[in-house]
């Protein structure tokens, strides 16, 4: 887990990344949330999260990784129109 804190005043967000195993692009992902948190002048925790097989990723809505959740949410997450 890694913390950012920037606002003392303000909870950090919440910022989960899916992932598989040796996934090449989790610390880019990683790199990219913090420095954009940083640039926002937002707190963020960053939490890792393995994923095991098919159905932990349906469960976990892992759509590709890494998938990035904010707040639980996958905000890339395509929505019928």
């Amino acid at each position: 887990m890694v913390e950012v804190d920037l606002p003392a005043h303000a909870e950090p967000m919440g910022i989960t990344l899916l992932h598989v195993a040796d996934c090449p692009n989790l610390s880019v992902a990683r790199d990219r949330v913090i420095e954009a948190a940083e640039r926002a002048g937002v707190g963020v925790r960053v939490d890792e999260r393995l994923v095991h097989g098919v159905s932990d990723a349906a469960e976990l809505g892992l759509t590709g990784s890494p998938t990035t959740l904010v707040a639980g949410a996958d905000p890339f997450a395509e929505t019928d129109p």
